[in-house]
């Protein structure tokens, strides 16, 4: 009834004590009434967002060539671990990957970006006369571009899946 009868909240939401436990941070909210009878009702998720998982550590085959890349693996590899051998070996492999990880963050693939950059420099040396300090520099630029492009098939390479 509209005119001064009864009023009975009739918007619900229902869930199952499972439902509940499962998903303990859902909240429900009634919003304020508008013009209608009905009271929208907001389902929310009280906290943090989740956040995304952690990528799974995979060693790259292109860090072999990198200066730096052999006294990392040394240097995690050589953590003590204390209690049986596969305890030790297992906190020797989780040493070597934080380290790897923080020196790949440091040193990680700068490929595309310095491919461009040695291109320009040479397309600018290439468009001078030539000098024995420009044909050293071009010597330089070209050992440097074949090594950044060896980099990224080898960084494709690995991702493909054809491998």
């Amino acid at each position: 009834m509209r005119d001064g009868g009864i009023k009975v909240r009739l918007d619900r939401a229902v869930a199952s004590q499972a439902w509940m436990d499962q998903f303990p941070r859902f909240k429900v909210h009634h919003l304020k009434k508008t013009t209608s009878d009905h009271i929208l009702i907001f389902i929310y998720w009280e906290g943090r967002v989740a956040s995304k998982r952690k990528r799974t550590f995979r060693y790259e085959e292109a860090w072999n060539n990198l200066d730096g890349c052999k006294p990392v693996v040394e240097e995690g590899w050589a953590h003590e671990a204390d209690g049986v051998p596969l305890f030790q070996v297992t906190d020797k492999i989780k040493s070597t990957r934080r380290k790897l990880s923080q020196w790949a963050r440091q040193n990680s693939r700068h490929g595309p970006k310095e491919i461009g950059e040695i291109e320009n420099k040479l397309t600018s040396i290439l468009g001078q006369p030539f000098t024995d300090t420009s044909i050293n520099e071009k010597k330089v630029l070209l050992s440097k571009l074949n090594g950044l492009l060896e980099q990224e098939e080898c960084f494709w390479r690995q991702r493909s899946k054809e491998n």
